[in-house]
């Protein structure tokens, strides 16, 4: 089993992660195991953080500051609520559901 949280090294995960490139991945992580992972993929993998859609586990307004820089920009996910949430440089910008009647 994979914890992303006690990697000793990110290239290979990140490798194994982006290998097929799929068209886009959904990411269910803790945010500092992930923070650690996104930066490997970012600088040693075809990845894209806005073909990723992410749990709510993600929606944490410190996660742009663990990747450092633009990491993380584009990545998106949905709230716990219901709602959507989207990384834009260093914040996170989240859009409330609306009741629609």
């Amino acid at each position: 089993m994979f914890r992303p949280e006690v990697a000793a090294s990110w290239l290979r995960p990140a490798k194994r992660m982006t290998a097929e490139l799929p068209d886009a991945w959904v990411v269910a992580a803790a945010p500092l195991g992930f923070a650690q992972l996104a930066r490997r993929l970012r600088h040693s993998t075809e990845w894209e953080p806005s073909r990723t859609i992410a749990f709510a586990a993600l929606q944490d307004s410190r996660l742009p500051a663990l990747t450092g820089g633009e990491v993380l920009d584009g990545l998106r996910g949905a709230t716990a609520d219901g709602g959507t949430w989207e990384i834009r440089g260093r914040w996170v910008s989240t859009t409330a559901e609306t009741a629609s009647g």
